[in-house]
């Protein structure tokens, strides 16, 4: 899946989420990727994201991904 300015999100990458029960931005590592939603580990949460358009990268990851 793609991130709000399209770049491609993998395993272990850091995100920044908006989030709908308290419509707030938090950051958190990406645990899960499927094809219609990504799962994002934040403190004290876990977030499934549906909607690309709420999610987006913080920085490139140092390994290389297949």
């Amino acid at each position: 899946m793609k991130d709000s300015r399209g770049k491609e999100i993998f395993i272990g990458d850091r995100v920044k989420v908006l989030c709908n029960f308290d419509n707030k931005i938090h950051e958190g590592d990406v645990f899960r990727v499927d094809r219609k939603h990504i799962e994002v580990d934040i403190p004290m949460h876990r977030i499934s994201v549906h909607n690309h358009k709420k999610i987006t990268k913080l920085h490139e990851t140092k390994t290389n991904h297949r």
